[in-house]
């Protein structure tokens, strides 16, 4: 179930094309860079997030999230899974996840329904439902074609109450990217 329901979380769509051009001449030194494009995040720095410590202890407290979290290793990212039980959730276990794609932006969410934009901090976003319906995703933009998914699965929960803490969830780890 675990691997199926993570698999379920961290589904996306694999597009990928490669494309070269060559440009005739000969090749110039650019001049130097500036300091601010070394602060913006890349893809590499996508890549190296540990979807398991997206959440600080505080928003584990908050989310009744307990220990390190089930990481997991998908075909085009990583994740990081975590229980929580129905004693700590009011009697509605369910699911919580966090899924790394240092290759895939926002433009590559694979949803079962309808996709709408939204924005959470400073960062585009996107809502999206998988399995049928019953796991509940925001897609944090890192970079235009990298980003970070957290997702709910609906438990005993209604949608609203499902929306409401992926929504939360999303708060929690935005301040966390790069």
């Amino acid at each position: 179930m675990r691997r199926s329901l993570l698999t379920i979380v961290g589904t996306v769509v694999l597009l990928g094309t490669g494309c070269s051009t060559q440009t005739p001449g000969q090749p110039i030194p650019a001049e130097d860079v500036s300091t601010s494009a070394a602060t913006e995040p890349t893809t590499s720095t996508t890549g190296a997030l540990d979807p398991c410590s997206l959440l600080t202890a505080d928003a584990k407290a908050e989310l009744g999230v307990s220990g390190s979290g089930d990481p997991d290793e998908l075909p085009s990212g990583k994740s990081c899974a975590w229980q929580v039980s129905s004693a700590a959730s009011g009697g509605n276990g369910f699911v919580l996840g966090t899924a790394v794609f240092p290759e895939f932006g926002l433009e590559q969410v694979s949803s079962s329904g309808p996709t709408t934009e939204i924005t959470v901090g400073s960062r585009r976003a996107l809502k999206s439902t998988g399995a049928g319906g019953s796991v509940f995703a925001i897609s944090l933009e890192v970079t235009p074609s990298s980003r970070v998914d957290v997702s709910s699965t609906i438990g005993g929960a209604g949608e609203e109450e499902a929306w409401a803490r992926v929504q939360r969830l999303a708060e929690l780890v935005e301040p966390q990217l790069p």
